[in-house]
């Protein structure tokens, strides 16, 4: 999944960052606002009950990815942390869920969700992305308790259409 939510980011802003560098921090969506404050000097109290964390560490060079980062897709019930060296996805309510060695399997080929020497892993995964919604998701508009099958993007994009519909009719 790394190859569907990587995205590259250029940033330039003389003030702070003088040297052309590089960093493979992974960052999320949630953090550019607590960045962008921090970068321009707000206080950050703001910020506090928010899930973001400002990066400009890892843009001065002074830092490195040592936590977790949160992806959601809020269409449907699939929920994502990663740390560095492994990848946790969650299918709720019912799985397929799955655990990668990011270090020793980059191309997420070996699922190690049922292998038993990972079970500690899995749990505290699992354990630090319950904890993340819990703590930043509004429960009224939780994407994880929708039952979408993602049947009505595949028919407006004229696919399936004959089973999106026959789906619907069961309904």
């Amino acid at each position: 999944y790394d190859t569907s939510v990587k995205v590259p980011f250029i940033i330039s802003y003389p003030p702070m960052i003088r040297e052309k560098s590089r960093t493979d921090v992974p960052v999320s969506a949630y953090d550019f606002f607590p960045t962008i404050l921090d970068m321009l000097g707000f206080d950050f109290k703001v910020t506090e009950r928010l899930p973001g964390k400002s990066f400009v560490p890892a843009l001065k060079g002074e830092h490195s990815f040592a936590g977790h980062v949160v992806v959601f897709d809020e269409y449907g019930p699939v929920r994502m942390i990663r740390s560095k060296k492994y990848k946790y996805v969650a299918r709720y309510p019912y799985g397929e869920n799955e655990l990668y060695d990011l270090q020793n399997d980059p191309e997420e080929n070996v699922n190690l969700i049922d292998d038993e020497r990972y079970a500690d892993i899995v749990i505290d995964m699992r354990c630090k992305l319950e904890k993340w919604f819990n703590d930043y998701v509004n429960p009224d508009i939780d994407g994880a308790k929708e039952g979408v099958t993602g049947l009505g993007q595949l028919c407006s994009a004229g696919i399936y259409a004959e089973k999106a519909l026959k789906y619907a009719q069961t309904d």
